[in-house]
């Protein structure tokens, strides 16, 4: 499994360490991977600080070995309800 976050390398770090978070951890605060899978979120227009331009849905992605996506399941936890 690999995450990827707005978040800096710095602070993946910080958080692992405190959190006593495993796995592969990618940064992306300038955002170049997760406009690529069509995951930044549109709605979110208010949390801006400064060199971050937004953040992603939280989304988890199945990706095969040749990089085609084969499985997206949003996260419930931010989808309003129907």
């Amino acid at each position: 499994m690999v995450t990827v976050s707005t978040d800096t390398a710095t602070e993946i770090r910080l958080g692992r360490g405190m959190h006593g978070l495993k796995g592969t951890m990618l940064a992306d605060p300038k955002l170049k991977v997760i406009p690529l899978f069509g995951l930044l979120n549109k709605n979110i227009n208010n949390f801006r600080l400064p060199g971050r331009p937004g953040l992603p849905v939280l989304t988890s992605l199945l990706v095969d070995e040749s990089g085609v996506v084969a499985l997206e399941r949003p996260s419930r936890r931010l989808c309003s309800p129907v």
